[in-house]
């Protein structure tokens, strides 16, 4: 009977490893596709624009690890054909989720002729196979009567 009893408790306890945790997977890993930017402007216009040409073939890929890449294709003008641009960007690129559910994008360059940059986006709604990330703008020019106050990216996953 002790053997019986010292047979389940290892049982339970060994179905109960932190190796089989579950850790809910970001709805944002994956192979993202813009297919459209929103710019909303203090009186009150949106302008839209629609991806297209080689545009299209751009890609955002989000990691489990929290970092991220980005494959950018541009017309070839002697083939006509689109072709995967190299920007010569060395450093990171990281992602993180903030308790409150907005995203922080992280480009960290170690190339002098790049900047780095840090992007939040106050907002991210997923909905289907898309992801609508809305940022507020932080560099407003003074002089401008009629500055973009936030803009939105929207991505179709892959």
């Amino acid at each position: 009977m002790k053997n019986i009893f010292l047979l389940m408790v290892i049982v339970v306890f060994s179905s109960c490893s932190k190796d089989e945790a579950t850790i809910p997977q970001d709805q944002l890993i994956g192979s993202w596709t813009k297919v459209q930017s929103r710019y909303e402007y203090q009186d009150g216009t949106v302008q839209t624009d629609n991806t297209n040409g080689c545009s299209l073939q751009n890609k955002i890929i989000f990691k489990m690890d929290g970092t991220f890449e980005e494959l950018s294709y541009g017309l070839n003008l002697n083939t006509n054909d689109c072709t995967l641009q190299t920007n010569g960007f060395t450093g990171s690129k990281t992602w993180s989720k903030t308790n409150n559910g907005s995203y922080i994008f992280s480009k960290t360059s170690t190339n002098p002729n790049y900047d780095s940059s840090l992007r939040l986006a106050i907002t991210a709604v997923f909905q289907a196979n898309t992801v609508t990330f809305r940022f507020q703008e932080t560099d407003i020019d003074p002089s401008d009567s009629n500055p973009v106050l936030y803009y939105n990216e929207v991505y179709q996953k892959n």
